[in-house]
C-alpha cells in the first residue's frame, strides 16, 4: 500500500459514518455531563448524544463539541417534546436552559449556511480527534 493510499485509510476510518470520530465525539459528549440528560436531568442507561446542528447539514459542525447534548430517549427521539420530532418544545426546553448555547447554535447554524462544504484533510481530522480525547481526559 502506497503512502497516498495509507492515509486515505486513515482519513476513512476517522470520517466515515460509525467511526473513530463520531464515536469520540458522542463520547465527550455523554462524559461531559455525567450521562445526564440535559432537559430532564435523569441519568438513563443508554444516553443519547445528540447534535444540535443536524450531521445532514455538512461534517463542519459534525464533531464540534459544542454541537453535542447528552439527553435520555424520550427528549432525543422518543416523545413530543423530543428534539428529532421536529417541535419547538424541544427548542425552547433547550434555549430557557442554556441560553448560550443556544446563541451558539444561531451563529453556527449561520455560519454553516455562508462557508458551505467542508472537505477536512487527514490533519484537521487527526487534530478534532485528539480535542475530543482531551476533552474526555480532563472530565474522567
Amino acid at each position: 500500500m502506497t503512502p497516498a493510499q495509507k492515509r486515505q485509510k486513515r482519513k476513512k476510518a476517522l470520517s466515515r459514518k460509525g467511526g473513530i470520530l463520531d464515536k469520540t465525539w458522542s463520547r465527550a459528549v455523554i462524559v461531559a455531563a455525567d450521562g445526564c440528560c440535559a432537559i430532564c436531568g435523569i441519568r438513563p442507561d443508554r444516553p443519547n448524544p445528540h447534535h444540535l446542528i443536524r450531521k445532514s447539514r455538512g461534517k463542519r459542525f459534525r464533531w464540534v463539541f459544542d454541537n453535542g447534548v447528552c439527553l435520555c430517549f424520550t427528549h432525543h427521539t422518543g416523545g413530543a417534546e423530543a428534539a428529532h420530532a421536529g417541535g419547538l418544545a424541544f427548542a425552547e426546553a433547550f434555549q430557557e436552559k442554556y441560553p448560550e448555547r443556544a446563541a451558539w447554535y444561531s451563529q453556527a447554524n449561520r455560519d454553516n449556511k455562508v462557508l458551505g462544504p467542508w472537505k477536512p484533510s487527514l490533519e484537521e481530522l487527526e487534530e478534532i480527534r485528539k480535542e475530543l480525547e482531551e476533552i474526555i481526559e480532563d472530565l474522567s
